[in-house]
């Protein structure tokens, strides 16, 4: 992150609070599942449970952080020995599954005899998700990704257990909210992963911010009686949260300083569509559809835009993303000119230009992402690159195939301990005949 940004370090502390509030909700889920296996605890006090969950974490986050730095090695040691012990814990595991399986198979005994075999495998499944997890933890920029992914494995399996021994007498509303964590994590995973991107950064922060607007708004609607079909306003919530928060996403990528920037209006356009969307969704008043089609086509355009333009080219190159930005303007016109002023479907303008434009920027941005990738490795400039700026290097341990990265000249290895000593020079051009 570009630390003369004015912003950044109120963006960290923001940061910081908001992912301790996380996990703090995340810890008071695995109480309120302890208190609903012996209580009927009322719903009050089970969102009271959870809040003072999110004010507890963001709190000892805050006033925490100066210690921050000692948790931090401390966790990066637990974490080693945690990798060893989750492969031998899924070996012993499926091990104990097949035997369990078959035991159940050969007596007949399908119901105390499968609920273990499910206990057994369903601790098997965490402690292989645990162990890729906890190498995303183990990397600076991938570190709080990887730590809510372990923290969300946990806390469905602790969900998901009395299930399995049929303990709960909520179990719908239990199955669903482990598998809105489950299903949300990624989301909010990916946009920590890009918290230190400088292209991304504040965007990232804003995709945070709508991944935990989209899980309270799902667990609330968990524990309310409606349908899974978007009967419910607190659902239809958090998918109009999901939909206009990615667009609001994708139109802030690249935007490097916050500022006054044109990016904003594509977020304005989210915000102004996800207002109507709600006004419709909670029954105030019938939403403007053909409103709601032309600000939802304006912040398409403008998050298509925002993309386009993190697209590395080559000079001879630029005409593509030009005629792909000119053909997403033409389709977005025509559709919103056509609501706008009522004009018939039938007409040439709508019947023909509008979709063939659609079609032109549709492969243009799938040409786009195969330049991006093709462009990749030709965007760094290895000629530049100072042998004094290089400090680190990725190494794998050869004693136990550790990945890490290691500071250049003598380091030993967190996992075996293992001494490995490395050096960089530039490659010598051999003479000219």
């Amino acid at each position: 992150m570009n630390k003369s940004l004015p912003t950044a370090r109120l963006a960290r502390i923001v940061e910081r609070d908001l992912f301790g509030g996380l996990l703090g909700m995340l810890a008071a889920a695995v109480v309120a599942r302890v208190l609903l296996l012996a209580f009927d605890v009322p719903e009050a006090l089970l969102i009271a449970l959870l809040l003072l969950g999110v004010f507890s974490g963001a709190f000892v986050t805050h006033y925490g952080s100066r210690s921050a730095e000692t948790v931090v090695v401390s966790f990066r040691n637990w974490n080693t020995r945690l990798r060893r012990v989750a492969l031998k814990v899924m070996l012993w595991m499926l091990a104990l599954a097949a035997a369990t399986g078959v035991l159940t198979v050969l007596t007949g005994s399908y119901d105390t005899l499968g609920r273990v075999a499910g206990t057994v495998i369903a601790t098997a499944i965490v402690a292989g998700v645990l162990w890729p997890l906890s190498l995303l933890a183990d990397r600076k920029n991938s570190q709080s990704a990887g730590l809510l992914g372990m923290a969300v494995a946990v806390v469905v399996y602790l969900l998901v257990i009395p299930l399995i021994w049929d303990l709960d007498r909520t179990t719908d509303a239990i199955l669903s909210t482990s598998f809105i964590i489950g299903l949300t994590a990624p989301f909010g995973m990916f946009f920590l992963s890009l918290k230190n991107t400088a292209a991304s950064w504040i965007a990232a922060r804003v995709g945070v911010g709508v991944y935990v607007a989209v899980l309270v708004s799902f667990l609330v609607a968990a524990w309310n009686p409606g349908s899974w079909f978007g009967s419910e306003p607190w659902w239809e919530m958090g998918w109009w949260c999901a939909a206009y928060g990615s667009l609001s996403f994708a139109s802030l990528c690249g935007m490097r300083r916050l500022a006054i920037d044109w990016r904003w209006l594509g977020v304005a356009a989210s915000f102004f569509s996800w207002v109507l969307s709600l006004i419709g969704a909670w029954g105030y008043d019938d939403a403007n559809e053909n409103l709601l089609l032309v600000t939802s086509g304006i912040a398409v355009f403008f998050a298509h835009t925002s993309l386009a333009l993190l697209v590395p080219l080559k000079p001879g190159q630029t005409w593509l993303r030009i005629g792909t930005l000119t053909a997403t303007a033409t389709a977005a016109i025509g559709l919103d000119a056509g609501m706008i002023f009522a004009v018939d479907f039938d007409d040439i303008l709508l019947s023909r230009v509008v979709p063939a434009a659609t079609i032109l920027a549709s492969c243009g941005s799938l040409a786009l992402i195969l330049f991006a990738r093709l462009n990749r490795a030709m965007a760094v400039d290895f000629s530049q690159v100072r042998i004094a700026e290089i400090t680190q290097i990725s190494l794998i341990c050869p004693r136990c195939q550790t990945r890490r990265m290691a500071p250049l000249g003598t380091a030993a290895c967190e996992h075996c301990g293992l001494a490995i000593t490395t050096a960089i020079e530039l490659p010598v051009e051999p003479d000219a005949p």
